[in-house]
């Protein structure tokens, strides 16, 4: 879908501990995004294996959704 992107981290959650854990980290938007309303969506997975948050909130897959409404406006 061409409204779907995908971003991976540099996270290593082989490192994290019990409790809580915190990504701070920056993610690019593509130049080409459609500006418009999405829903933020996160999960853990390596291609094969998928890791569920637990929360209530899961999508598809093993994504949850962490915003219900995220607006990109345009730039120009």
């Amino acid at each position: 879908d061409k409204n779907n992107y995908e971003f991976k981290t540099e996270a290593d959650i082989t490192k994290w501990m019990p409790g809580d854990n915190l990504l701070d980290e920056i993610i690019q938007l593509p130049k080409n995004i459609i500006p418009g309303e999405y829903i933020l969506e996160a999960g853990i997975t390596d291609g094969n294996t998928q890791i569920l948050f637990a929360n209530d909130t899961l999508r598809k897959g093993c994504f949850s959704e962490i915003s219900n409404i995220i607006t990109i406006k345009s730039t120009n």
